[in-house]
């Protein structure tokens, strides 16, 4: 019989829920609370306005948005791997503290 610890159950389940509501937010833009908090603040950190897609898939691209708001300027791709990054770290980090 195999055992899986409490913690490892919890840390499947974050990752479960955290991988769909980064879906969400790619798919049809951050619309619950926590969808919205937490890409408030990786626009904070980045200083822009952003917008998030998925393309060929599992891809996800990351465009700014201009003062206007009427431009978009795509982020080169190593620039978009580092706002996903930091964005999963700060979904995981929500969905870990609503699971408390």
């Amino acid at each position: 019989m195999v055992t899986i610890s409490a913690g490892t159950k919890r840390d499947t389940v974050i990752e479960k829920v955290s991988s769909d509501m980064l879906d969400r937010i790619a798919e049809k833009g951050p619309q619950s609370q926590d969808e919205r908090e937490v890409f408030q603040k990786l626009q904070d950190e980045y200083g822009q306005r952003l917008l998030i897609s998925k393309k060929n898939g599992d891809e996800f691209e990351f465009k700014a948005i201009d003062e206007t708001g009427s431009t978009t300027i795509e982020i080169p791709p190593e620039t978009s791997e580092n706002l996903l990054s930091t964005l999963q770290e700060h979904i995981r980090t929500t969905v870990s503290q609503n699971m408390i």
